[in-house]
Parts: C-alpha cells; structure tokens; sequence
C-alpha cells in the first residue's frame, strides 16, 4: 500500500535542488506585530488606539532586523516588558519563517494606566 504512494521509491533531491520557501515582507510584518501584541497585556490606552504597537521588519536574504514600539502596563517595568517582547517576536518569527532574526530593538512608546471594565448593571 505504500508502495502505491505518489514519489514512493524515490529518494529526495539535494536540499539544494529543492526549491526554497519565500514569505513575504508584509507577512513578516504581521508575524511579527501579533507577537509583539500578545507579549504584552495592553495595546493602547486611547479609546480609538494609537496604533501600537507598531513594527518594521528589514530583511536581506535569510536574515532579518526587526523595530518595534510597543505600550506597556503602568506600573510594570518598561525594559522587562521591552525585553519579553523582544524574546517573543524573535521566538515567533524564527518559529514560523525560514529566517535568522538578527537584531529585535523594542521601544516602549507608552505607559497605560490598567483600568478594570465597568460593572454593567443588568
């Protein structure tokens, strides 16, 4: 029954004949941005937002740089929650693209007061 597989038998090709997988820049981007958005608990203090966070991604070949400014809960200390970040777009861009991630500089760009939801009465 395996024999009866599509390519059963034949062995692969040299890596280097293969083909290569290509993720878009944009792709990146967004890779990297919902990894900056899920490290920390707070996007935006505005009610309409301020955009944060905000990355860029530069590549060149298989390498990439990555900057990014992000919003951090008041209180917490900025250059840990700049550091975890850091960590986990580094960690989800290597994770899911062919790419080496070079350099992550995260800028926390705002401080935002952690507010609890308002009781709503029924």
């Amino acid at each position: 029954m395996a024999d009866d597989a599509p390519g059963a038998g034949r062995e692969l090709a040299d890596p280097s004949h293969r083909g290569r997988t290509t993720v878009a820049d944009r792709v990146i981007e967004k890779i990297a941005r919902q990894a900056a958005r899920s490290s920390s608990p707070v996007t935006s203090g505005r009610v309409l937002g301020s955009g944060l966070p905000v990355v860029s991604v530069t590549t060149a070949g298989e390498r990439a740089r990555v900057d990014a400014r992000i919003a951090a809960p008041w209180g917490a200390p900025p250059s840990s929650t700049a550091a975890r970040a850091a960590r986990h777009i580094r960690e989800s861009l290597e994770a899911l693209t062919p790419l080496t991630v070079d350099v992550v500089e995260v800028a926390v760009a705002e401080l935002v007061l952690a507010t609890t939801p308002e009781r709503r009465v029924r």
